[in-house]
């Protein structure tokens, strides 16, 4: 039976996520002919939310009828924020509405202080501004109704609420990762990694002197890009003691795991010490498999995982590790 989304991704919650959501009917509403602008639209509002929110930002692609995220909630930087900081970015990511029209009101310095000094709104916002939940309601709500009043209609423009993996241990995050960035080359829309615009390998390379001008790019790209978290600091949050090592991948590495064609050594090294049977790697999920599950991860941490959800084992729904 299906369990609800706060059981699974409870308030809270220190893990990362596979995040996906679709258009409704999959049509291409947010790319292709006359909406390809809206993918530029899709990245300037992740940027802006990510300004304001306490969440990590791992990988994302922005395709023509979907999107897809890697992201971790970082409910431990929240709380390290002053009720002021609170306040200002609460006020700024989920404006108070006031009047017939319920418009936002303007983010001053006394509206700041009101705020400030109730310490129920502050707590409530602390616990909102690390939520993926919040996080992607703000953000596909935004998003229809930028596109919605363009194309002058109302209506879903979204699918259904989105969707959101857990991924468990360094082989999951990573594999997920690339995975993501390899959309755009499952979908034939390029042949290079660099040249996948509104994606984090584009701006991954480009960041280290590989790819494209600037000129490239769409500045937002280029802004959402920047908030990336670097590829050592990519890995799973310790749920125990909230260690998170040294991610295990270098940008060789992981530009090897994206590329299209066989898998070089490289990419093989990278497998082997992430933990995932790298042919199954190439063959199912970097050519169009899926990287879904109820949760992702070698057999020790899905069993971890299924404990805290009433169960004994979960299954891997992607072959990546070889089940006893």
């Amino acid at each position: 039976m299906a369990q609800s989304r706060e059981h699974v991704l409870p308030s809270g919650a220190r893990g990362t996520y596979h995040v996906l959501s679709r258009c409704t009917r999959r049509e291409f509403l947010l790319g292709g002919g006359k909406n390809e602008h809206r993918r530029a639209w899709a990245v300037g509002l992740l940027a802006d939310l990510l300004e304001g929110f306490a969440i990590d930002l791992h990988a994302y692609a922005i395709m023509s009828n979907h999107v897809h995220l890697v992201l971790r909630p970082r409910p431990d930087v929240a709380a390290a924020w002053s009720t002021q900081q609170v306040a200002r970015r609460g006020l700024a990511q989920i404006p108070v509405r006031s009047g017939a029209g319920l418009e936002p009101l303007p983010v001053t310095r006394t509206l700041i202080q009101v705020h400030t000094d109730n310490n129920r709104w502050v707590s409530e916002h602390r616990a909102r501004l690390s939520s993926l939940t919040w996080f992607m309601k703000l953000f596909k709500q935004r998003l229809a109704r930028r596109a919605n009043a363009e194309d002058d209609v109302t209506g879903h423009f979204w699918e259904s609420r989105f969707l959101s993996v857990p991924l468990l241990d360094n082989g999951a995050v990573f594999g997920c990762m690339s995975y993501v960035d390899r959309n755009p080359l499952r979908a034939r829309m390029v042949t290079d990694p660099a040249d996948a615009v509104f994606t984090s390998i584009a701006q991954r390379l480009f960041a280290d002197g590989i790819g494209r001008k600037v000129s490239f790019f769409h500045e937002d790209d280029c802004r959402l890009g920047a908030l990336l978290t670097p590829l050592s600091g990519c890995h799973p949050v310790d749920s125990m003691t909230g260690d998170r090592p040294t991610g295990p991948v270098t940008l060789d590495e992981y530009r090897a795991l994206v590329a299209p064609g066989a898998l070089s050594p490289t990419a093989r090294t990278a497998c082997d010490r992430l933990g995932i049977d790298a042919t199954v790697w190439r063959t199912t999920i970097g050519e169009g498999g899926l990287f879904q599950g109820v949760a992702v991860g070698n057999r020790t941490a899905r069993m971890a995982f299924a404990a805290t959800q009433g169960k004994q084992i979960i299954a891997d729904k992607t072959g990546l590790w070889a089940e006893p």
